[in-house]
């Protein structure tokens, strides 16, 4: 080979795409169980309201959910998953190119929650920044990464995620148009969950495609309306709220979509899906969207039952999940699927 067939040569190879692997997850559950009959119990007691008895698994599927205590913040949920998840990939904190925290929640306004996570972890140097894109703060997160990996920038990322939901939760609903757009609320629950990202050279592996659309005329359906230049730090709007049935009615009618066009562009049909992974408000949506699309509902990985809405962790508690349970294997077609406030869906395909 001649010296110019040689530089060609090596040209070519260094412009290979390079794919991104999860190379490990994590999660982390609060230790207080809080069943779905205490939730109501807790709504009765301080009102009186008489919220229907079981309303809460009936309308959700969902028995019980974690909350954290005074003491556990946001960042000590992301912190726990974190370390979890760097055991299981083999990193180690020089391994780290960026650190991303992804979630609703935060431990304050200002600096960036990544930045309590980053000193807790002990990774400084490395690049850190927070993510919030409702509940798809980790999907987004998983996408940045993926670009900034291919490209060349970084070679290995973490993404963390801790969800201290219920200090948003209101249970003092007096009325039924307060239960109404209080319901979704009481479905809540607190979570960390956590992926490293790295980068791979093998053409067959890694994430395929995404794809990522919002619809910000609906922003309004679901909110916290406190801690912006909106409301300030009212107490008043502090709580979640949200217009379930008209949020579902546009989720089902935007996300199939979304589904369809990522499985056309990675070239899968509905059957060749191997595990689902996705975001999880209720056993109603999750059973409508895989009906929808043609898709086989025993290959979601459902955590909704046993940890409830835990938000932007859900889809990364999912994968921890199937991974510690065995359901994930190598070679695999596996598809993330994502639904949030704002209105946002955002799905990724990838062959694990």
């Amino acid at each position: 080979m001649s010296d110019s067939d040689h530089l060609a040569s090596h040209r070519w190879q260094d412009l290979q795409p390079r794919t991104t692997i999860v190379a490990g997850a994590g999660h982390y559950l609060p230790e207080r169980v809080v069943t779905s009959e205490e939730v109501e119990q807790m709504v009765r007691s301080r009102n009186g309201n008489r919220i229907p008895k079981g309303i809460i698994h009936r309308m959700t599927g969902i028995k019980r959910r974690r909350y954290s205590t005074n003491e556990e913040q946001a960042s000590d949920l992301a912190v726990a998953a974190a370390r979890r998840a760097m055991k299981r990939s083999g990193v180690s904190p020089a391994d780290i190119d960026m650190l991303v925290f992804a979630a609703c929640s935060q431990d304050v306004i200002e600096p960036a929650t990544a930045n309590i996570v980053q000193n807790k972890l002990g990774l400084d140097g490395c690049a850190a920044l927070d993510v919030k894109n409702a509940c798809n703060s980790a999907m987004t997160a998983i996408d940045l990464v993926d670009s900034a990996i291919r490209c060349g920038k970084i070679n290995c990322a973490l993404i963390c995620t801790g969800e201290k939901l219920v200090d948003g939760i209101d249970f003092n609903l007096d009325t039924d148009g307060a239960l109404a757009l209080g319901f979704a609320g009481l479905t809540l629950g607190d979570a960390g969950s956590a992926l490293v990202l790295k980068a791979c050279d093998e053409p067959g592996r890694g994430i395929r495609h995404s794809v990522f659309r919002s619809y910000g005329g609906a922003w309004d359906l679901a909110t916290i309306m406190a801690g912006g230049s909106l409301h300030g730090l009212s107490g008043d709007h502090a709580f979640f709220r949200s217009r379930s049935p008209e949020l579902l009615r546009l989720a089902l009618e935007h996300t199939p979509k979304a589904v369809i066009e990522c499985l056309k562009r990675t070239g899968w049909a509905p059957e060749a899906i191997d595990l689902i992974c996705g975001h999880q408000v209720s056993m109603e949506a999750v059973e409508k969207l895989t009906r929808t699309v043609g898709l086989d509902q025993d290959k979601a990985v459902v955590c909704l039952g046993e940890c409830g809405n835990t938000a932007a962790a859900s889809i990364p508690l999912s994968i921890s999940m199937a991974m510690e349970s065995g359901r994930l294997e190598e070679g695999m077609n596996v598809l993330l699927v994502g639904a949030a406030a704002g209105l946002s869906v955002g799905i990724i395909s990838m062959v694990w």
